[in-house]
């Protein structure tokens, strides 16, 4: 993990390209402006972008930091060399601490984007990539179980298992986990199921192309896949953190990236109607993702969305044919999860719609459910329901099996206008507002 922040960290232009020059260098370069003081190679001062002028603007900037750090305040005296030195060591730390805030942004912020989740995906499968694929008992406390490396004949502990997520199932078992020293800053969920899955595990990693290669955002990243055959260390066997799985072998360990929870803690609360169309949009259009895999979810319950919590602002658009979609990101991501059961579609009465008629049917009923109630879950608002209510009557009405409920949708905003905050363009219309904030060049495709 050390090496991976050093690296970004040298990507950083004030450390690679204009290191930071000590006063008396900065006297150097405006006496002989065509001499580098700290390499002694030649400059051109006439080069527009060149490194002179990088430097002087650099000075300046030391300059205006110190002049501001030197300001006298209720202390002893000290001599102008004594000051600047001290100053000079404060920018220094300054500065890295800029540096390393720099570096860390896209682990820290890493939902915000997807090319943030890309890049967190990056950094943890490098920091994965010398895990051994079973599972052993934490050396630092025995009555957990961790992920360990083994580096020059020694097991090393690299990920934790913090805590459970849920209870132990005969489809997986979730947990939170994190890695090992600064590696902290890295949280995923690991998923601990039987190498019967193998579906399963092969339809996550398509899931995951679909967001990497930049299809979709509204799909889930998966890190890394290990496959545990036999485990070797026998203190599993009366480990009470380790599942039966854990000790007896067979099993794949999947990292995939932590989400906030699922709709069934997102709909505990309300929001603007603005809100629920993104949302609901979202899911709906996650669902079409994955059926362009060539698979029905036939599982697409509420607990199997995630949402993320991200920064909001700008719309992202999306593509059928030469229409273009623009969905406002109002702070919430949401990803379709868990294809357990998903089938092929060339299956006998297995057909998509059946994934959103589902979907939006279960939306529609959380304030009636009994099942909904009792988890306190908090009934969408009618006017945000309307649009998809008219897409799901329009698809019944058309033959459900037959109707294609990407043209169904925009129909219904050609031809009857229910949407409010959701906006498309094709051939003989825009309706964006102006001077809206498109948040991804490339349209996801759907």
């Amino acid at each position: 993990m050390e090496t991976t922040l050093c690296e970004e960290i040298e990507k950083i232009q004030i450390t690679k390209d204009v290191p930071i020059p000590t006063k008396k260098q900065c006297h150097l370069l405006v006496e002989n402006s065509y001499k580098n003081p700290i390499t002694g190679r030649k400059l051109d001062p006439n080069a527009p972008n060149g490194l002179y002028r990088k430097m002087v603007n650099e000075c300046k900037d030391i300059q205006k930091e110190l002049d501001q750090l030197a300001k006298p305040k209720d202390a002893p005296y000290k001599p102008e060399l004594d000051i600047y030195e001290d100053t000079h060591k404060k920018v220094l730390r300054l500065r890295l601490r800029n540096a390393l805030r720099k570096a860390l942004r896209p682990i820290l912020n890493h939902r915000d984007t997807l090319e943030n989740r890309i890049h967190y995906a990056k950094v943890v499968r490098t920091y994965l990539n010398h895990v051994q694929s079973c599972i052993h008992s934490s050396k630092q406390n025995p009555l957990k179980v961790a992920l360990f490396e083994e580096k020059e004949g020694h097991l090393k502990e690299m990920i934790y298992f913090d805590r459970r997520i849920g209870s132990e199932s005969v489809y997986g078992t979730a947990y939170l986990n994190t890695g090992k020293g600064l590696a902290r800053v890295l949280k995923f969920s690991i998923k601990i199921m039987s190498d019967r899955f193998t579906s399963e595990v092969d339809l996550l990693k398509k899931m995951s192309q679909l967001a990497e290669k930049g299809t979709s955002p509204n799909m889930p990243i998966t890190y890394a896949v290990k496959k545990c055959i036999t485990p070797k260390d026998m203190t599993l066997l009366k480990n009470p953190s380790a599942i039966k799985l854990m000790k007896t072998g067979g099993y794949y360990v999947v990292l995939n990236e932590l989400a906030n929870g699922d709709t069934h803690d997102f709909f505990k609360f309300t929001y603007t109607n603005r809100e629920y169309e993104s949302v609901i949009t979202q899911m709906l259009f996650a669902l079409q993702a994955f059926h362009n895999l060539g698979y029905v979810h036939n599982d697409a319950h509420l607990g199997n969305f995630l949402w993320h919590k991200i920064s909001p602002g700008g719309f992202w658009q999306y593509q059928y044919n030469n229409t273009i979609i623009y969905v406002p990101n109002t702070g919430y991501l949401m990803v379709l999860w868990d294809p357990g059961f998903a089938k092929q579609k060339r299956l006998p009465d297995l057909y998509p719609n059946i994934d959103f008629y589902r979907t939006i049917r279960l939306l529609m009923s959380i304030s009636t459910s009994k099942y909904y109630q009792d988890k306190n879950m908090i009934g969408i608002d009618i006017e945000a329901l309307r649009p998809f209510d008219k897409i799901l009557y329009t698809m019944i009405s058309n033959d459900l099996v037959k109707s294609s409920f990407i043209k169904t949708f925009i129909e219904v905003f050609d031809n009857l206008k229910l949407f409010h905050h959701i906006y498309y363009k094709n051939k003989k219309v825009n309706t964006l507002p102006p001077n809206s904030v498109i948040l991804n060049k490339i349209p996801y495709k759907l």
